[in-house]
């Protein structure tokens, strides 16, 4: 039996969207209890139970914590996050605080996964399994917020022990070096280094290929007659020519070491590393590489952060949204269901790409087709924004027959 909660803001269940659209990129909205309450009620008056959810989460000083942790070291935000489940599950069912959890980390631009024993009582119905398999192959896809039964408890979460100082790590960073350099000269089973491996096709593209890597190895040539000598191999930068890595704990450093023997995992665990907000070591372009190189080896989870990275536009990025674009439409050509979601609802609203209510329904009925929820939902909204009763009261009770609470409220209404 797998006793692992497996926590990651990538999924978009319903408060993750309605907190994103919400918040806008500013977090600070957050900060008055008051007023976000009211405006999310006002903006989202079929919400109840997020609502509680939502008041638990400031009302046990979690939303504060976070504020707290914001410019601090990521364990700091990953013993955080540990905590928060543990404190919610004791008022809520172990989805509905992961919801809250992930939401907040999603919100606050969190973008890296936690995997946390579970010390607490939890049946079937009750565990979040928006990850079980893989972020795209989730299993009760946006739960039910439902009649939400809190117990009231006076629980806090103590902010201090965030603001502590860091302990020493007892290893050295010249022992990591050491043990790279050991493991580059045992490793006769094929492995590629990272610099050594064939560039990933380019996402989006498909069929293109990157111009290869200054560092890729150059191959020996020779002419029929005459034989030349080979030409001398580059030497294999060392990571602790990394960029920031005299900032990176011990740890970290060891995810860098297998990133650069081409484990796609840290890989895509150094591009969270690069893309961190405010960070000392926040570095687009260094980010966006990493992703790409854990996408080309295959990891999916790597698609979709590059795509988020591209779709925040940043400036050192050109054509950063029109990139996130053609990632999402790869993926979606795929017949990957949340790709498709996310395609369609870019369609809709001229996020990268201009406004096609032709091709945002297509792309949603492809994903509902596939039993996505938040496709079946958006999609009925958007016919009933376009004033055809007839498709959008289909969709709603496709929805209610799944289950979702939203489309059977939108039926009663």
């Amino acid at each position: 039996m797998n006793n692992t909660v497996i926590i990651e803001p990538v999924y978009p269940h319903s408060m993750l969207i309605h907190i994103s659209k919400l918040i806008d990129g500013d977090e600070s909205i957050l900060k008055d209890e008051r007023a976000f309450l009211q405006k999310y009620s006002s903006l989202y008056n079929n919400a109840d139970g997020e609502m509680l959810l939502l008041k638990l989460a400031y009302d046990k000083n979690i939303v504060s914590a976070f504020f707290e942790c914001n410019k601090r070291e990521q364990w700091r935000k990953r013993v955080l996050i540990e905590k928060s489940v543990n404190l919610l599950t004791g008022s809520v069912a172990e989805k509905y605080a992961v919801m809250v959890v992930e939401s907040l980390m999603f919100a606050f631009g969190w973008k890296f996964r936690l995997d946390i024993v579970r010390r607490w009582e939890a049946t079937d119905d009750e565990k979040a399994m928006f990850h079980e398999k893989t972020v795209l192959e989730r299993k009760g896809q946006n739960d039910i917020i439902g009649q939400i039964h809190i117990i009231n408890n006076n629980n806090k979460l103590d902010v201090s022990e965030y603001m502590e100082e860091d302990t020493k790590d007892t290893e050295t960073a010249e022992d990591i070096i050491k043990d790279d350099r050991v493991d580059d000269n045992m490793d006769k089973a094929g492995n590629e280094s990272y610099y050594n491996v064939e560039p990933p096709a380019t996402p989006g593209r498909a069929g293109n290929r990157e111009m290869p890597s200054r560092h890729t190895a150059v191959k020996s040539k020779r002419k029929k007659t005459v034989e030349k000598k080979p030409e001398p191999v580059q030497a294999k930068p060392k990571i602790e020519d990394a960029r920031y890595y005299k900032l990176m704990n011990i740890r970290k450093k060891r995810v860098l070491k297998k990133a650069f023997q081409g484990n796609a995992s840290s890989q895509c665990e150094m591009g969270d590393y690069y893309a961190e907000k405010d960070s000392d070591h926040l570095d687009y372009n260094e980010a966006a590489k990493w992703y790409s190189e854990s996408a080309g080896n295959g990891y999916k989870r790597a698609f979709f952060e590059l795509g988020r990275l591209y779709d925040q536009n940043p400036p050192e990025i050109e054509g950063a949204k029109e990139k996130a674009f053609n990632i999402y439409k790869d993926m979606a050509e795929q017949g990957l269901p949340t790709a498709q979601c996310i395609l369609g609802m870019k369609y809709w609203f001229g996020d990268g790409v201009e406004i096609d209510f032709k091709k945002a329904i297509q792309w949603l009925t492809k994903a509902a087709d596939q039993k996505h929820e938040d496709a079946i939902r958006n999609l009925a909204d958007l016919y009933s924004a376009m004033s055809d009763t007839e498709n959008a009261n289909r969709w709603y009770k496709a929805g209610a027959a799944a289950g979702d609470d939203y489309c059977k409220r939108k039926i009663r209404g």
